[in-house]
């Protein structure tokens, strides 16, 4: 029932809807692809209020099958039955068949490949599917011709035909009660137009059958407005992806994530409704957490390949890219892994929770700062609807109060803040191998920081996520210092001294022990998290300062960080009243305002306020230079507006895609796996198409602006502007 559509038009969908209309039907939608998801379905053409129609289309043009507990190869074997026994009916309801997906487009598990089942990464996933195919396969198909013995063409009926009406009936048909009598039973149909809409968990519409009108509805459940997709619930059970995959062949990016019905409690796995929240799967006893996170785990180990390694599978591109079927099942596995992974950690601290201790590295941090010494007034969690990881009061402040004080102590001084993240990275791993018992000590520092796969810097950028960047100087300052990077590991880095180049370190004990991994590590670490201030001799340094760099930007922010002249303590103060709950930010740099600047820089876009231009888009504006301070109609001088939009006009004409489709892919995000053709935009390439998607909607506001400001001017130089007329000169 999710069908991907190329093409803006749909001509059979068209032909399909006049059809129904010309033979009594009622129709308030057009099929089409759905704005956001690229996928087939219907859009309301006018409002449709609730418990009012959406479609009605006449008994007489659905086709009414077997029981509705009945296989897709059973089913299969009824529609042949009325297509080869009635070429008449057949050729009647041609605009129907038309509609419908060609042969070799549709995947169910009555017809899956013996190719992908070791794609799917689970064995007794593997063999259901198997048996569901080897059913169609190896029981049904070689009885077709007994069992319509008599039916004209039943002979040229190929296997790929009737495993093609396998699927197609598996996917499209609808149960409904037959009759309102007392020998009424539960059969499937085949519901024209109806099979259009798409699923979706939280609906607008339902399925219904009428028997007074002799009609099967699509009934609105909510008001639709014109324009909005008109949806149904397949089932609760397709919100779990093993469901779905199985049977229609789609999976959903859910938020938060939705485990498969196989990785639930065993007790719970074969429940007929499957819609609950997974947390009301799970004891509440600590020990039963305990368990059930140590199951959840052991599963997700024995997977062959981890949901990083997936990801990078789904974003090949050319010829290494995977075919369509291969990759739709990729997807499925790397979001099976991550449900595992997100609801592990959430059943874990669900039971040190239920046990009254600590809830985690976090909260470790806090307590180790203060058990040395230290001061740390905060709580550390989301402070945003996306789930930004921050600090928050943990009580009223006024200024100047210390919010948090970190002991010399417990910091990291890396090196000259000149010197690039990556030999800085060299010089962390340097202290690792020197001095074991310091950076041991500083273990619960090391806990809170996120893991590397979570964390992305300009000196590990990818090639592919440099060109989403539509920027040719923008991709320059990616590729450059990831080639910086790689040459520092290596060791063949020009101007760069041998001591801050990986191969140095292998004289040093357990430098034998390093990876790759590690360096990547520690130069993410020092990328996004070092903070510059004077070390004891007044050279400006690169610190690691513990809690910290937990709090996020601003430019208005509330509070800043300091050292303390004599004890070398890092400190947050308070530069306004603060509120208990209230998040605390502090300005990294005035430079992060500007977009391009934050991204490129630490990977993050400001949002606060009204968007503003990249530095990159100012007048004479370049990356490191700044700070641009806003508004931006300041950068604009009374003499230069003409010429300046057409500049930015010109640059917003040479992106290769629209603000539209940048939102498109964003919005596309929770519903990409639907478009089985292309490759899904990870998550750094949708903070990637954030951003410039923000910068087109800046450029887009400044050009009418500044045309704005020179209409204003040509119009008060016509009324006889003379003050004006003399500024203009000057």
């Amino acid at each position: 029932m999710q069908c991907p559509n190329e093409l803006g038009s749909d001509p059979a969908g068209e032909q399909l809807v006049d059809w129904i209309r010309r033979n009594g039907g009622t129709v308030r939608v057009k099929v089409g692809p759905v704005p956001g998801s690229g996928l087939r379905g219907l859009m309301a053409v006018e409002d449709i209020p609730a418990g009012e129609s959406a479609i009605a289309v006449p008994a007489g043009l659905c086709v009414q099958l077997g029981s509705a507990a009945s296989q897709g190869a059973e089913l299969a074997v009824d529609v042949l039955r009325l297509r080869l026994g009635d070429p008449a009916w057949t050729a009647r309801l041609a605009p129907y068949w038309a509609s419908l997906p060609a042969q070799g487009s549709l995947l169910s598990k009555e017809a899956w490949s013996a190719d992908h089942l070791d794609v799917l990464q689970d064995a007794g996933l593997a063999e259901f599917v198997m048996h569901n195919t080897d059913y169609t396969d190896e029981v049904v198909f070689p009885e077709l011709a007994e069992r319509l013995r008599g039916f004209p063409g039943v002979e040229s009926v190929t296997p790929e035909e009737f495993r093609h009406w396998a699927s197609l009936v598996a996917q499209y048909s609808f149960v409904f009660w037959n009759s309102t009598g007392e020998d009424r039973a539960q059969r499937r149909f085949l519901f024209p137009l109806g099979d259009l809409a798409n699923h979706k968990g939280a609906s607008n519409s339902a399925a219904e059958l009428d028997h007074t009108r002799s009609e099967l509805v699509l009934v609105a459940t909510r008001n639709i407005q014109a324009g909005e997709e008109v949806t149904h619930t397949y089932s609760r059970e397709n919100e779990r992806n093993d469901y779905s995959l199985v049977n229609y062949f789609f999976t959903q990016e859910l938020d938060p994530p939705r485990l498969c019905a196989l990785d639930l409690p065993g007790e719970h796995a074969e429940d007929d409704d499957l819609g609950g929240p997974d947390s009301a799967y799970f004891g509440s006893h600590p020990d039963e957490l305990e368990v059930q996170a140590y199951r959840l785990e052991q599963r997700l180990m024995s997977f062959p390949t981890t949901p990083e390694q997936d990801a990078v599978l789904l974003a090949k591109s050319g010829p290494s890219a995977l075919s369509a079927v291969p990759r739709q099942i990729v997807a499925f596995r790397m979001l099976r892994k991550r449900a595992l992974q997100a609801m592990a950690e959430e059943i874990k601290a669900r039971a040190a929770k239920a046990r009254g201790g600590a809830g985690g590295p976090a909260e470790d941090l806090i307590f180790w700062i203060r058990d040395s010494g230290g001061q740390a007034h905060v709580e550390i969690g989301p402070v945003n609807a996306a789930g930004l990881r921050g600090t928050l009061a943990a009580r009223d402040f006024v200024p100047g109060d210390v919010i948090i004080s970190v002991p010399f102590n417990l910091t990291v001084a890396i090196g000259g803040h000149s010197s690039l993240a990556s030999e800085l990275a060299v010089q962390l791993l340097r202290q690792r191998l020197e001095r074991p018992g310091h950076w041991a000590a500083l273990a619960p520092y090391w806990a809170s920081l996120p893991p590397a796969h979570a964390l992305y810097c300009k000196e590990l950028a990818l090639p592919h996520h440099a060109a989403e960047l539509q920027d040719a100087l923008l991709a320059l300052e990616f590729i450059s210092n990831a080639a910086a990077s790689e040459s520092v590991f290596r060791g063949n880095a020009e101007g760069i001294a041998p001591e801050h180049q990986f191969p140095s370190l292998a004289s040093l004990p357990g430098a034998a022990q390093l990876s790759r991994a590690d360096f990547h590590e520690a130069v993410k670490w020092v990328a996004l998290y070092s903070f510059t201030f004077d070390d004891e001799a007044g050279e400006l340094t690169r610190y690691l300062l513990p809690l910290l760099d937990l709090v996020n930007h601003r430019g208005d922010a509330n509070a800043h960080v300091t050292r303390h002249a004599g004890t070398g303590a890092f400190r947050l103060e308070a530069l306004t009243d603060i509120k208990r709950g209230e998040e605390m930010t502090h300005c990294y740099d005035e430079r992060y305002e500007r977009p391009d600047f934050a991204l490129v820089n630490s990977f993050f876009l400001p949002g606060h306020g009204e968007d503003l231009l990249a530095a990159v888009d100012l007048p004479g504006g370049t990356l490191d230079g700044g700070p641009y301070p806003a508004p931006d109609s300041a950068h604009f001088p009374m003499w230069s507006l003409e010429r300046e939009a057409e500049r930015l006009a010109d640059r917003l004409k040479a992106f290769p895609t629209s603000e539209a489709q940048d939102a498109a892919l964003l919005r596309r995000r929770r519903g990409w796996l639907g478009l089985a053709w292309r490759r899904p935009p990870d998550a750094v390439a949708l903070r990637i198409i954030e951003f410039r998607l923000r910068r087109k909607r800046a450029l887009r506001r400044m050009v009418r602006e500044l045309r704005d400001r020179l209409d204003n001017i040509h119009r008060r130089l016509a009324s006889g502007g003379a003050a004006l007329g003399r500024e203009l000169r000057r």
